[in-house]
């Protein structure tokens, strides 16, 4: 047996010998023991023994993902199934690969056949899921992706690959690049320190305390909502919706906020100077003064503060209204 077949082989048996015995238990009827009549709770852990997880994938369309960074080496999966009965309950699956690598990728799954081959009775999904807790070492680089469950990360140090479907996404004290991407699910992210790029076509994006290189925010018809805000370079964008920030400007950085249609509010705190653009098919209000009136396509230009290192703004939105202040 060649090295990397026996690393394979170590991996499949440090997963059986680890497991945790699944425990299945009837619903008891409270509003979060899930939507099935029958519960299945395991543990295991998921990695080959004696090597470290430096990278972890998860893919779950049948339910949430939680994953929690810690101080250790392994990673640590809880996996809770939810079925309308127990044949059901038997065909749902978490499948765990482990790589001589290091990383480690778990999916789930609802099985069309039986051991023999024959095909299984239909089962519709909205009766079925599988939530899953994961515990991973900070230091692991995470991905991950849910269809309509809910996604979030939080205390984990290498930055996170995140894409969702309708399900919101959340992310809490997270070091590292981000990247997120949802199509009609909400996104919100906490104590992010690093470049951090969000994208949804129909949900909100809201940020509190980002810290980095670069904030990129983009939202089709979604708003945007941004508090302490400390990033060198800042884009958000929304098509039709409104954007609310307050932020704190960099030397020698950029703040460019864009909206088509919606309203856009942004207030700036700290020493930094900041040399402003505005333009708007509304009304735009520059530090409290309104401008003079002016069309959409004519920029309104304002100087405030040190003239060292001065960031750049801009500000704009086709149709509707532009504000810009100075805050204490």
């Amino acid at each position: 047996m060649s090295a990397l077949r026996a690393l394979a082989a170590s991996a499949l048996a440090g997963l059986t010998a680890l497991a945790a015995p699944a425990v299945a238990r009837a619903d008891d009827g409270t509003d979060g023991d899930g939507d099935g009549a029958v519960i299945e709770r395991a543990e295991f852990e998921a990695g080959v023994v004696g090597r470290p997880v430096g990278e972890i994938t998860i893919d779950n369309s049948l339910g949430d993902v939680r994953i929690e960074g810690y101080d250790g080496s392994t990673v640590t999966v809880i996996a809770v199934k939810h079925a309308p009965d127990a044949a059901s309950l038997r065909r749902l699956r978490v499948e765990s690969l482990a790589n001589p690598d290091g990383s480690v990728r778990l999916t789930t799954l609802l099985t069309e056949r039986g051991s023999g081959g024959a095909e299984r009775p239909a089962v519709a999904l909205a009766s079925v899921r599988v939530d899953l807790t994961i515990k991973v070492p900070r230091a692991a680089t995470i991905s991950g992706r849910v269809t309509t469950g809910r996604l979030e990360v939080e205390n984990v140090d290498a930055g996170a690959d995140l894409d969702s479907s309708t399900g919101p996404i959340v992310v809490r004290n997270v070091a590292g690049v981000v990247f997120a991407r949802s199509l009609a699910g909400s996104q919100r992210f906490e104590e992010v320190f690093g470049s951090l790029d969000s994208h949804a076509v129909d949900g909100d994006l809201a940020f509190d305390s980002v810290r980095g290189a670069a904030l990129t925010a983009r939202a089709y018809a979604g708003d945007i909502d941004g508090r302490r805000v400390a990033s060198k370079q800042v884009r958000l964008s929304s098509i039709s919706g409104s954007i609310d920030l307050e932020a704190e400007p960099q030397a020698g950085g950029s703040v460019a906020v864009t909206s088509l249609r919606g309203a856009v509010d942004v207030r700036l705190r700290g020493a930094v100077g900041v040399a402003v653009r505005a333009r708007a098919g509304g009304r735009v209000t520059l530090a409290g003064a309104a401008a003079p009136p002016s069309s959409a396509d004519r920029w309104i230009e304002a100087r405030y503060g040190a003239r060292r290192d001065r960031a750049a703004v801009q500000v704009e939105s086709r149709f509707g209204d532009v504000s810009f202040a100075l805050v204490q």
